[in-house]
């Protein structure tokens, strides 16, 4: 899958403006990127703290260690996923997972570029993600991931801190002033004797009259 067409800046103003909280200013992207590599299979990045963090995040997840994955979340994140009885899933044992480009604003958030290889196929080029992280008491937490599983495809943004969309309302009832509610029903007309019909006589009953 690929995310090239998702930028990091847009995937961390999509996080921000989804927080729970809802007062976290709007990032501004920053002209200049840290790139950051892994510069060993399964050694994590030490030149950039925000990197090392995102990696330490990403390789206990795909581990399935769910212990040191949450350790490296939001105090918000945790709260929110405990509250819904939520966990990771994502354990696939990557064969090699590197960082790649880093982007930070003036707010005290990150995006960190994910770049996982399962070996699976020969010939398949690595999986890409974003790690979206929020410094919390100087140290650098994740709180959300985003992805795009084709070219054609819209990105999914993953909020950790966000709770659950709610379910879709019900049908609204017709307004008032519906031609269902407010219009008069059809006036049937009287049904009209027909000229079949035995005669009446003078007094009103059934009968003939004679000539």
């Amino acid at each position: 899958m690929s995310i090239r067409k998702l930028s990091l800046a847009s995937a961390l103003l999509s996080l921000s403006l989804g927080c729970s909280g809802g007062d976290a200013p709007s990032p501004q992207a920053s002209t200049a990127a840290a790139p950051a590599t892994a510069a060993a299979k399964s050694g994590a990045p030490t030149e950039n703290p925000i990197a090392a963090a995102a990696y330490d995040f990403m390789d206990a997840v795909f581990a399935n260690d769910i212990a040191r994955a949450t350790q490296r979340l939001t105090p918000e994140a945790i709260q929110n996923l405990q509250a819904q009885d939520k966990r990771f899933e994502w354990g696939a044992a990557a064969a090699k997972l590197e960082m790649g480009e880093v982007k930070q604003d003036g707010s005290g958030e990150a995006a960190v570029q994910c770049f996982v290889s399962q070996g699976a196929t020969p010939g398949d080029g690595p999986s890409e993600l974003l790690c979206v992280l929020r410094q919390v008491g100087g140290e650098w937490l994740v709180y959300g991931v985003a992805w795009q599983g084709g070219d054609t495809e819209e990105p999914q943004i993953v909020n950790f801190e966000s709770p659950a969309a709610p379910a879709a309302p019900a049908a609204p009832k017709p307004p008032s002033g519906d031609r269902y509610v407010d219009t008069p029903a059809p006036q049937i007309p009287p049904a009209q004797e027909s000229s079949s019909a035995a005669p009446r006589t003078a007094n009103g009953q059934p009968g003939y009259l004679v000539q």
